[in-house]
Order: C-alpha cells, then sequence, then structure tokens
C-alpha cells in the first residue's frame, strides 16, 4: 500500500561461519517509530547496517518505497567530522540555505551556546559529536531515521532535546536504544530480535 516505507523478508546476515541474524521479517509504515530491542548479540546493529543500506545482507530482501530518502546514525558515524571548521562553519555548510539564518538557534538546542559555535571540530567530546552528527541528520530532510544509540554520550539535557525532535519528527524512525524513558517516550511500536 501508498503507506508501506519498507519491506525487509527473510533478512539474514552470515560473516562466515558465524550468522549475525537470520530469519529477520519487518515492515515499516509511514511515520512509524520502531524500537529494536533484544539482547546483545541478537543483531540489533547488524539489521541497522542493513535496513540503512549500509551493508548488503545475504540472505533475503529489502525493498523500500521508490524514491525514499534516509539517514542513518551510528556512534561510528562521527569519524569523518570536518576537522579544520568550526562546529558553526559545519552546521552552515550542511544546512539548506533557507536554514543557515537559524543555525545558531539551531546549535542552541543542541546545546552548544555562544561561544562553544566556534570550537574546532576536533577538540570536540564524544558527547559533543553525537550532537553534532544527530543536528546533521534532522538538518537534512530525510523520509526515514535509523538511529543505533543515539542517547549514548548525551546528557540528560540533550537527550530531552533529542527526544523532542524526534517526537516532531514526521517522517519514519527506527532506532534501538536500551533506555527505558527515551523508548517509552517515542516509540509506537516495539521489535524484539531473539539470538
Amino acid at each position: 500500500g501508498p503507506d508501506v516505507c519498507l519491506v525487509a523478508d527473510s533478512l539474514e546476515m552470515r560473516y562466515g561461519q558465524t550468522v549475525a541474524l537470520a530469519g529477520v521479517s519487518l515492515e515499516l509504515l509511514r511515520g512509524e517509530k520502531v524500537v529494536l530491542v533484544g539482547p546483545n548479540g541478537a543483531g540489533k546493529s547488524t539489521l541497522m547496517r542493513i535496513l540503512a543500506g549500509r551493508e548488503q545482507p545475504t540472505g533475503g530482501s529489502l525493498r523500500y518505497a521508490e524514491g525514499l530518502r534516509y539517514g542513518y546514525y551510528s556512534p561510528e558515524e562521527l569519524d569523518g567530522l570536518g576537522d579544520r571548521m568550526s562546529v558553526l562553519e559545519l552546521v552552515e555548510s550542511w544546512a539548506p540555505t533557507a536554514l543557515v539564518p537559524s543555525a545558531r538557534n539551531l546549535l542552541g538546542a543542541f546545546l552548544f551556546r555562544d561561544d562553544e559555535v566556534y570550537k574546532s571540530v576536533t577538540v570536540l567530546s564524544g558527547g559533543e559529536r553525537s550532537r553534532l552528527a544527530l543536528l546533521r541528520l534532522l538538518l537534512q530532510p530525510a523520509a526515514a531515521l535509523f538511529l543505533d544509540e543515539p542517547t549514548n554520550h548525551l546528557d540528560l539535557q540533550s537527550k530531552d532535546v533529542l527526544l523532542e525532535t524526534l517526537r516532531r519528527y514526521k517522517g519514519t524512525l527506527v532506532f534501538v536504544s536500551h533506555d527505558r524513558l527515551f523508548i517509552e517516550g517515542l516509540a509506537t511500536r516495539v521489535v524484539e530480535l531473539r539470538q
């Protein structure tokens, strides 16, 4: 139907002899906010990378709605963030023209205040880099977001900002989190992966 965003059918992922994922099927509807839960080693991050097109599954199929634009966040995504730029320059380079004037407000919402926006990206802490990577996703409009552990490294205030932002997000969301309050505040559906 017109509301289906993505259909995964019997996905499997093997690395040599190791089966990281087997027989996972999932249908995502537009606007759903789905949290993936399950024990460590159940394949949550693997599934996220497959859904976000970062890895090809070794079995099964994956179909997206035509022309679907999506964004992906994982803690590893931060490594390539522009080094010789200031935080403000980097964000202005990402922002659609219409949003450039409000770049400072957006940075403020993500807790980069006053002179902090002139810091070089190279000196940022893990938490600051996470906030910047999440801000980047929200600046580049996508119909679906795949977020692997978006609350790692975030303090309470940043978590609240992210939660509010994602609540207002109109697109489809799939996320992995162990944070109960975050899950309860955001998820419209829970999908459990078992070993």
